[in-house]
């Protein structure tokens, strides 16, 4: 089998704006040299085959994240089946979908299945795949590659099954086409489970979207150097795992599901810094498995072994360490399984990653945390690993807080590193500095763990290829110009070039896409109940008119024009009518008799703290007798109980404010003879709670009475 025969260059670990320049220089230097697939986890295009979990059954659950910087619409689509689904997905938000198991379940070794999944977006987004299996309760998920790093040639990894403790566990591996006619050779290291020899090379021809999924026998095998290549250098996606494993191979009492997409050969790595997970009984597990012979494992700088073509080593990862191989090689991260060592840990369990290579960072980046299925479902631990350089500690955020605490330095690297606990949900990662490599991971009580990397991009690596490299570019800066070339390029443009001189005659295209930062000059609109706020390190004066500078995420000067408004202050007058020889309690326990004045502090629905005054006042007539009967719930889009109305008695006056929870006014209706039909300006609002405010007058009670309370929506 032909690899792509690689060389690589680095330059020093700083943000890509700093490492584009020379990259170029590099390929005008060495004409016979291609940039590598720029090794980014964010794209447009996408593809992803789900592998089967424990008893290859189609009532496991499974889920899709897509995050990204903008708003902009995803499609997730069968091509073969003709399902499709388009989603939102909101500015640095997280959009989590349930993929149907009608049209992604796949089942079967050797055999071919219409179930890869084709996901589009109108943005540069980042997608991530959870698989759940409901019972036996097993998980994992995976980080998924945008097409533009997609290649022809790829080299599996799984784990030995042979020690297994359970039947249902298999070594498996799926290959998906992206377009039609694609005709796929894979060399098996491994025997199948329908008893095809390991040296067998087994030759597919798929259409796009077609899986063809290869199972070992129970408790059997391992896949581990099996080659996978694409004829006529066409592209297509391989995922790799097994359907229940053990890590190490011996001496645990409980396995897990692995999953993960694949890199190609052409953007394999050749140096990590690797860190090992938290709550596990000994460590973590290191996999590496080597396209090319003679290649070389070292560990902070000591020789771990050496092995050939096709060939895997592990070792146990139980503190941080500088990995660096003499070829490019496929690294995963294992976290081990519970009980492991016999010690008993009861959280956790097997998970399969690949971990970010030295050089594969980002400054930015939202994530998923996914539920852990277990048997105690509502306990799960979840943690995101950190990789800074250790002098940029300072200049990373987690969720917009304060700088990230508990940074432990890495001997001989100028890097530190961080175990963070957080909660199930959505994260935001962000830096000003040059940027950050990092992993995510749940843990279950008494079983399952799912792990899974960032992503980043790698625009280091220079390769020489002997098959078809088709390099993307995108890139920008503040000014929108660039020399490339001798060529100022001006933003916006798409620039390409046709080579034809890789060794077996592959015609490989190179493409950069020159776009311009924005610069924003924005206005700001915003209400405070204070008469200055902080913002930033600057004192504001509320009302008040202020420009503010700052600097894009891109670097770019920008200006801010914020108005600051006064939100009111209300001074609330109510009468409370007793008998004469009784006390009236108010809603903090205290007791009040007639003739008597008091004021409570309360919040307005803004936030604003305001007083009500509150006079006793002895009840002497049934005229001053009055009710309102106050609904919580209504449903607009059934035929009952579809508008809020208050029934009322003896009320002669009624005004009735609806507001969202966070004080954005909707509608203002006469709730003596009106309701809500539940819209805004004729749009049905969505389900949910909202904010009533209701002044109303009786007979005996001239002052406006104001009542705060919430009305849900069902539909």
């Amino acid at each position: 089998m032909i690899h792509n025969s690689i060389t690589t260059q680095r330059t020093p670990h700083r943000s890509a704006r700093h490492l584009l320049p020379l990259l170029f220089v590099c390929v005008m230097f060495f004409p016979t040299m291609l940039p590598a697939q720029v090794l980014t986890s964010m794209g447009t295009d996408f593809w992803v085959a789900i592998m089967p979990c424990w008893l290859d059954n189609d009532v496991d659950s499974y889920y899709l994240s897509a995050s990204g910087p903008r708003s902009c619409n995803i499609t997730i689509a069968n091509p073969n089946t003709g399902w499709s689904h388009t989603f939102a997905l909101s500015a640095g938000g997280i959009t989590t979908y349930q993929l149907p198991n009608a049209h992604s379940w796949q089942a079967g070794s050797c055999v071919v299945n219409n179930m890869g999944l084709h996901v589009t977006s109108t943005d540069s987004v980042q997608l991530w795949v959870d698989i759940i299996s409901q019972s036996p309760a097993s998980c994992d998920a995976t980080h998924l590659l945008p097409t533009t790093v997609l290649g022809s040639d790829y080299i599996v990894q799984t784990t030995d099954v042979s020690n297994s403790h359970t039947s249902e566990s298999r070594a498996q591996f799926s290959v998906l086409a992206i377009e039609d006619s694609t005709t796929v050779d894979i060399v098996l290291s491994s025997p199948t489970s329908t008893d095809i020899p390991a040296g067998t090379t087994l030759t597919r021809t798929l259409h796009a979207g077609q899986v063809f999924q290869v199972q070992g026998p129970r408790q059997s095998g391992d896949f581990s150097g099996t080659s996978v290549r694409a004829r006529n250098c066409k592209k297509i996606a391989v995922f790799s795992g097994a359907s229940s494993t053990n890590m190490p191979f011996s001496n645990t009492t409980s396995a897990d599901l692995t999953y993960q997409q694949n890199l190609p050969i052409g953007a394999l790595g050749t140096e990590w810094l690797l860190t090992p997970s938290a709550w596990h009984d000994t460590s973590d597990y290191v996999r590496i498995t080597s396209p090319y012979n003679n290649c070389q494992i070292y560990r902070n700088s000591t020789l771990l072994a050496t092995i050939d073509s096709h060939q895997s080593y592990q070792f146990k990862l139980n503190a941080p360490a500088h990995i660096v191989t003499s070829q490019p090689v496929a690294l995963y991260q294992y976290l081990d399984s519970r009980h492991s060592s016999g010690t008993g840990s009861d959280w956790g369990d097997v998970a399969m990653f690949a971990p970010n290579t030295i050089h594969q960072t980002t400054q930015s980046c939202t994530f998923p945390c996914f539920q852990v299925r277990n048997r105690n479902p509502y306990s799960s631990k979840y943690y995101v690993n950190i990789l800074v350089p250790t002098d940029e500690i300072a200049l990373l955020r987690l969720d917009g807080s304060s700088p990230v605490s508990g940074f432990l330095p890495i001997l001989g690297t100028p890097y530190s590193y961080v175990r963070k606990s957080i909660n199930h949900g959505a994260h935001t990662l962000t830096t000003t500095g040059s940027g950050f490599s990092a992993y995510t991971y749940g843990l279950g009580e008494n079983w399952e763990a799912y792990a899974m990397s960032l992503g980043g991009t790698d625009p280091g690596i220079q390769l020489t290829a002997t098959g078809r490299v088709d390099i993307t570019i995108d890139t920008g800066n503040c000014s929108g110009s660039l020399w490339w070339r001798d060529t100022l390029l001006v933003a916006p443009s798409t620039t390409q070039w046709l080579s034809t001189n890789t060794s077996n005659g592959c015609d490989s295209l190179f493409t950069i896409n020159l776009s311009t930062y924005p610069s924003y000059s924005d206005t700001l609109n915003w209400a405070a109940c204070h008469d200055t706020i902080l913002w930033g390190d600057t004192l504001l004066s509320v009302p008040g008119t202020h420009t503010l500078h700052y600097q894009s995420a891109a670097g770019c000067d920008s200006m801010l024009h914020l108005t600051l408004t006064a939100l009111p202050h209300y001074k609330l007058f109510d009468t409370v009518y007793i008998w004469a020889n009784d006390t009236y309690t108010d809603h903090q326990g205290q007791q009040h008799l007639v003739g008597q004045e008091y004021e409570d502090t309360l919040l307005t629905t803004m936030g604003c703290d305001s007083i009500l005054h509150v006079t006793v006042m002895p009840y002497q007539d049934t005229t001053c007798i009055h009710h309102l009967w106050i609904p919580n719930v209504f449903t607009p889009s059934h035929e009952s109980n579809s508008l809020f109305r208050i029934p009322h008695e003896n009320i002669t006056q009624m005004e009735v404010n609806i507001y969202q929870r966070w004080g954005e006014w909707i509608c203002t209706f006469d709730g003596l003879t009106q309701g809500w039909d539940g819209t805004q300006a004729g749009i049905p609002c969505k389900q949910g709670t909202y904010v009533y405010l209701i002044q109303y007058k009786t007979p005996c009670l001239l002052n406006p009475k104001p009542i705060v309370g919430t009305i849900t929506i069902l539909r």
